[in-house]
Protein backbone atom coordinates (compact mmCIF):
# COMPACT_ATOMS: atom_id res chain seq x y z
CA UNK A 1 0.00 0.00 0.00
CA UNK A 2 2.16 2.93 -1.63
CA UNK A 3 0.92 6.27 -1.32
CA UNK A 4 2.63 9.83 -1.69
CA UNK A 5 2.95 11.23 2.18
CA UNK A 6 1.66 14.10 0.60
CA UNK A 7 -2.03 12.40 -0.39
CA UNK A 8 -2.76 11.17 2.79
CA UNK A 9 -2.92 12.82 6.21
CA UNK A 10 -0.88 11.22 9.26
CA UNK A 11 -2.84 8.91 11.42
CA UNK A 12 -3.23 11.07 14.00
CA UNK A 13 -5.36 13.56 11.61
CA UNK A 14 -7.44 11.23 9.81
CA UNK A 15 -11.11 11.72 10.31
CA UNK A 16 -13.23 8.54 11.05
CA UNK A 17 -13.53 7.93 7.02
CA UNK A 18 -10.58 8.10 6.03
CA UNK A 19 -9.02 5.43 8.79
CA UNK A 20 -12.23 3.27 7.45
CA UNK A 21 -10.59 3.56 4.32
CA UNK A 22 -6.91 3.05 5.48
CA UNK A 23 -8.07 -0.38 7.43
CA UNK A 24 -10.06 -1.72 4.60
CA UNK A 25 -7.49 -1.31 2.13
CA UNK A 26 -4.66 -2.86 4.38
CA UNK A 27 -7.04 -5.73 4.84
CA UNK A 28 -7.87 -6.33 1.46
CA UNK A 29 -4.67 -5.49 0.03
CA UNK A 30 -6.33 -2.95 -2.50
CA UNK A 31 -5.34 0.80 -2.59
CA UNK A 32 -7.59 3.28 -1.34
CA UNK A 33 -8.22 4.85 -4.58
CA UNK A 34 -9.40 1.18 -5.56
CA UNK A 35 -11.76 1.17 -3.10
CA UNK A 36 -12.75 4.83 -3.70
CA UNK A 37 -13.32 3.33 -6.99
CA UNK A 38 -15.95 0.43 -5.62
CA UNK A 39 -18.44 3.46 -5.39
CA UNK A 40 -18.74 1.29 -1.98
CA UNK A 41 -16.78 3.24 0.47
CA UNK A 42 -19.56 5.45 2.10
CA UNK A 43 -22.46 2.12 2.16
CA UNK A 44 -19.95 0.13 3.65
CA UNK A 45 -18.72 2.92 6.32
CA UNK A 46 -22.31 3.19 7.20
CA UNK A 47 -23.17 -0.43 7.65
CA UNK A 48 -20.91 -0.85 10.85
CA UNK A 49 -22.11 1.33 13.24
CA UNK A 50 -25.46 0.63 11.75
CA UNK A 51 -25.05 -2.99 13.11
CA UNK A 52 -22.74 -2.33 15.95
CA UNK A 53 -23.44 1.08 16.96
CA UNK A 54 -21.49 4.66 17.35
CA UNK A 55 -19.16 3.38 20.41
CA UNK A 56 -18.50 -0.01 19.73
CA UNK A 57 -17.52 1.44 15.54
CA UNK A 58 -15.28 4.22 17.93
CA UNK A 59 -13.53 1.96 19.85
CA UNK A 60 -12.93 -0.15 16.57
CA UNK A 61 -11.47 2.45 14.44
CA UNK A 62 -9.84 3.60 17.54
CA UNK A 63 -7.77 0.36 17.77
CA UNK A 64 -6.98 0.48 14.31
CA UNK A 65 -5.70 4.17 14.63
CA UNK A 66 -3.37 3.33 17.61
CA UNK A 67 -2.47 -0.17 15.53
CA UNK A 68 -1.89 2.06 12.10
CA UNK A 69 0.40 4.16 13.96
CA UNK A 70 2.78 1.68 15.60
CA UNK A 71 3.03 -0.45 12.72
CA UNK A 72 3.99 2.89 10.13
CA UNK A 73 7.76 1.23 9.81
CA UNK A 74 6.69 -1.73 7.29
CA UNK A 75 4.16 -3.23 5.80
CA UNK A 76 5.42 -6.55 7.56
CA UNK A 77 5.28 -5.06 10.84
CA UNK A 78 1.55 -3.85 10.33
CA UNK A 79 0.27 -6.81 8.60
CA UNK A 80 1.66 -8.69 12.54
CA UNK A 81 0.04 -5.83 14.61
CA UNK A 82 -3.12 -6.01 12.51
CA UNK A 83 -3.35 -9.57 13.36
CA UNK A 84 -2.61 -9.40 16.88
CA UNK A 85 -4.41 -6.39 17.67
CA UNK A 86 -7.38 -6.27 15.44
CA UNK A 87 -8.14 -10.04 13.88
CA UNK A 88 -6.96 -12.07 16.94
CA UNK A 89 -8.66 -9.78 19.64
CA UNK A 90 -12.05 -11.18 20.89
CA UNK A 91 -13.74 -7.66 20.39
CA UNK A 92 -12.36 -6.66 16.78
CA UNK A 93 -11.67 -9.76 15.16
CA UNK A 94 -14.71 -11.01 14.39
CA UNK A 95 -15.25 -7.19 13.08
CA UNK A 96 -12.38 -7.29 11.35
CA UNK A 97 -13.60 -10.40 9.63
CA UNK A 98 -16.59 -9.15 8.81
CA UNK A 99 -14.94 -5.98 7.18
CA UNK A 100 -12.97 -7.49 4.89
CA UNK A 101 -15.42 -9.94 3.70
CA UNK A 102 -17.59 -7.31 3.00
CA UNK A 103 -15.69 -5.93 0.71
CA UNK A 104 -15.15 -9.38 -1.26
CA UNK A 105 -18.64 -10.64 -0.91
CA UNK A 106 -20.47 -7.56 -0.47
CA UNK A 107 -22.02 -9.22 2.31
CA UNK A 108 -22.40 -8.92 6.11
CA UNK A 109 -22.25 -11.70 7.76
CA UNK A 110 -23.73 -12.26 11.27
CA UNK A 111 -21.77 -11.52 14.11
CA UNK A 112 -20.72 -15.19 16.34
CA UNK A 113 -23.37 -15.61 19.05
CA UNK A 114 -20.05 -15.62 21.52
CA UNK A 115 -19.35 -11.80 20.82
CA UNK A 116 -23.48 -11.06 20.76
CA UNK A 117 -23.41 -12.19 24.05
CA UNK A 118 -20.63 -9.73 25.34
CA UNK A 119 -21.57 -6.97 23.46
CA UNK A 120 -25.22 -7.15 22.79
CA UNK A 121 -27.49 -8.18 20.00
CA UNK A 122 -28.48 -5.74 17.56
CA UNK A 123 -31.36 -5.81 15.37
CA UNK A 124 -29.55 -5.40 11.85
CA UNK A 125 -26.55 -8.02 12.60
CA UNK A 126 -27.93 -10.68 10.66
CA UNK A 127 -26.37 -12.10 8.06
CA UNK A 128 -27.68 -9.98 4.41
CA UNK A 129 -26.22 -8.70 1.19
CA UNK A 130 -25.60 -4.98 1.73
CA UNK A 131 -26.94 -4.21 -2.11
CA UNK A 132 -26.84 -5.46 -5.17
CA UNK A 133 -24.18 -2.98 -6.05
CA UNK A 134 -22.27 -4.28 -3.51
CA UNK A 135 -22.26 -7.68 -4.93
CA UNK A 136 -21.45 -6.15 -8.44
CA UNK A 137 -18.70 -4.25 -7.04
CA UNK A 138 -17.30 -6.94 -4.82
CA UNK A 139 -13.49 -7.37 -4.45
CA UNK A 140 -13.52 -11.17 -5.33
CA UNK A 141 -14.63 -10.30 -8.84
CA UNK A 142 -11.35 -8.13 -9.18
CA UNK A 143 -8.78 -10.98 -7.25
CA UNK A 144 -10.35 -13.30 -9.98
CA UNK A 145 -9.64 -11.68 -12.91
CA UNK A 146 -13.48 -12.13 -13.73
CA UNK A 147 -16.83 -10.40 -13.50
CA UNK A 148 -19.94 -10.95 -11.87
CA UNK A 149 -22.11 -13.35 -13.33
CA UNK A 150 -24.97 -10.96 -14.90
CA UNK A 151 -23.18 -7.76 -14.51
CA UNK A 152 -19.86 -5.74 -15.73
CA UNK A 153 -19.89 -7.94 -18.66
CA UNK A 154 -16.42 -7.77 -20.77
CA UNK A 155 -17.67 -7.07 -24.42
CA UNK A 156 -18.29 -8.64 -27.20
CA UNK A 157 -15.85 -11.50 -28.52
CA UNK A 158 -13.58 -10.77 -25.09
CA UNK A 159 -14.08 -14.63 -24.93
CA UNK A 160 -11.57 -14.79 -27.86
CA UNK A 161 -8.50 -12.67 -26.36
CA UNK A 162 -6.29 -13.86 -23.60
CA UNK A 163 -7.12 -13.07 -19.90
CA UNK A 164 -4.67 -9.61 -18.99
CA UNK A 165 -3.71 -10.45 -15.53
CA UNK A 166 -2.80 -7.57 -13.15
CA UNK A 167 0.28 -8.95 -11.30
CA UNK A 168 -0.50 -6.77 -8.55
CA UNK A 169 -3.04 -8.50 -6.91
Amino acid sequence: MTVPAAAVASPEHETSLQLFVSLSATLTGFTRAELWGTGMVSSYYAVLPSIIGDSIFGRFLTRWRDTYIRGAGTDDELDALVVSQMADDPEFGPLTRNLASMWYLGVWNQLPADWRNVHGAWAGDVTFVVSKQAFIEGLVWKAMHTHPKGAKQPGFGSWALPPQVDSSH
